[in-house]
């Protein structure tokens, strides 16, 4: 409808959020409370040209006037359940009434419904349909075509399940070997935690998180492999080295809360020092960072050690994540909450997927500018495009048209075609929400069928949690 009084005003966009069809949190108040304003400005306009469908009762809207068709929208939104099979089937009468040779769906807002009326009406009429832009959405406004700094991985390192260094966990891969277990009695005791019948027994455990001391090994081992010697370059300077860290939870201090606390409780076990521990040993004095985003944590690590090296605010980034298990908090918070497998191991993209296993890793690269690793004759093992991540908002689980936006901002943030791409990781829980959304994005924006998506870590190796992204990393640097 084109009203004149709303031309002549200045527009904004709104980021309006709530519940809808929800007949027990608004009333006709609410919806009376919106529509006041549109009779005030005592607008006027002509017949409608198009068939206004009711979203409850599936029948045509009547013509009377702004306000009344406001309040009835308002109403079918915020109160009355909708009845998509009934609003399908009128749909595709009206269609066929109109005698139209083509039709086009246009979605509005971040809920795509077009799927369903592109079946409906190629089952029910013989108009050519076509699937129009979905409107409603913010735009994403992204820099100039591919001008993102490169970034080289020039040194990495990691201790996984079965396997204490890469090239064990190549080799571990290539012959396919399920190395899941039981919860080992040297973390605790898995019968005595899940019988509620027994007492659970005090744990005797040291200061230092294991977290800790793996990140300080890998860290140390993946410096010696990058070829690193303080000062030997401009890049190496240690006031110009940060450290960042993904890491989530404290298992460990949870467990020495109130035993044998000592001087070295704080830096042994508060996340912050995880980092900071790195810095201080190696007497590097750039940024550290200690970064918790649930299971993309070493990836948030990753993306912000190469926006440090983007910006020169830092000269070489290590990066890396902590995952070592050892109480059982989550291991019940997780089951009960229906996350964990029944079976065991994870079954990515299986009929079968019941959950995802739990593991133990720590993975650490070093990374630089790649001019700056080039200049310094340095190994490089990866180059890094670009990165980037977003958070679906609106849903608590995977989301297909956020993963396709994250997708569109990053091939044209690096100026990559999307039919360049060779190998798809996955992040591939082994649950149907998670891996059904991720297949799907995959699948309509990349063009790409499930079949040609490699995702084999995870029924190997179970999750990793915080360090499931840099493992991925190091494991892409062996194809």
């Amino acid at each position: 409808m084109e009203i004149a009084e709303f031309n002549r005003r200045k527009t904004i966009p709104l980021g309006i959020y709530g519940p809808f069809h929800a007949s027990h949190l608004y009333s006709n108040v609410d919806v009376e409370e919106i529509i006041r304003p549109i009779g005030w400005t005592q607008v006027k306009i002509g017949p409608r040209s198009i068939c206004v469908v009711s979203g409850s009762t599936a029948t045509s809207l009547p013509d009377h006037g702004l306000d009344n068709f406001v309040e009835q929208v308002g109403g079918d939104i915020l109160i009355r359940p909708l009845s998509i099979d009934q609003v399908l089937a009128t749909v595709v009468s009206e269609v066929n009434v109109r005698n139209k040779e083509q039709c086009q769906i246009s979605s509005v807002g971040p809920y795509n419904a077009s799927p369903s009326f592109l079946s409906a009406l190629k089952a029910g009429t013989d108009v050519e349909v076509s699937i129009g832009e979905q409107l409603g959405l913010a735009k994403f406004v992204s820099g100039p075509l591919g001008v993102s700094t490169k970034i080289a991985v020039v040194g990495m390192s990691g201790r996984f399940p079965n396997a204490d260094n890469l090239d064990s966990l190549w080799t571990l891969l290539e012959q396919g070997l399920d190395v899941h277990r039981r919860v080992p009695p040297d973390r605790f005791d898995i019968d005595e935690h899940y019988d509620a019948k027994r007492k659970r027994k005090n744990t005797n455990a040291y200061q230092a998180d294991p977290m800790g001391r793996l990140a300080l090994v890998t860290a140390y081992n993946a410096l010696k492999i990058s070829g690193f010697i303080p000062n030997r370059t401009p890049s190496l300077v240690p006031e110009r080295v940060g450290t960042f860290y993904g890491q989530s939870g404290n298992a460990w201090r949870q467990v020495n809360a109130a035993q044998n606390i000592d001087t070295y409780y704080i830096p042994g076990t508060i996340r912050a020092f995880a980092s900071g521990r790195i810095n201080y040993h190696f007497k590097f004095k750039g940024p550290s960072y200690n970064v918790d985003t649930a299971c993309s944590s070493s990836f948030a690590a990753t993306q912000l050690a190469c926006t440090w090296l983007e910006a020169r605010e830092c000269d070489t980034a290590i990066a890396s994540g902590l995952n070592i298990m050892t109480t059982p908090d989550l291991f019940a918070g997780l089951s009960r909450a229906q996350f964990l497998s029944k079976t065991g191991p994870c079954k990515t993209f299986d009929d079968a997927a019941d959950g995802f296993g739990r593991g133990d890793g720590v993975a650490t690269v070093i990374a630089k500018r790649l001019e700056d690793a080039e200049a310094d004759n340095d190994p490089i093992l990866i180059v890094i495009f670009g990165t980037a991540t977003n958070h679906s908002g609106i849903r608590s689980q995977p989301h297909v048209p956020t993963q396709e936006s994250l997708y569109r901002k990053i091939l044209k943030d690096t100026g990559v075609e999307a039919s360049d791409i060779s190998y798809i990781e996955m992040h591939g829980t082994g649950t149907q929400a998670g891996d059904g959304a991720e297949k799907k994005s995959i699948s309509t924006y990349l063009r790409r069928d499930v079949k040609d998506v490699h995702q084999v870590k995870r029924s190997t190796l179970v999750q990793l949690k915080r360090t499931s992204a840099m493992e991925g990393l190091q494991r892409v640097s062996h194809l």
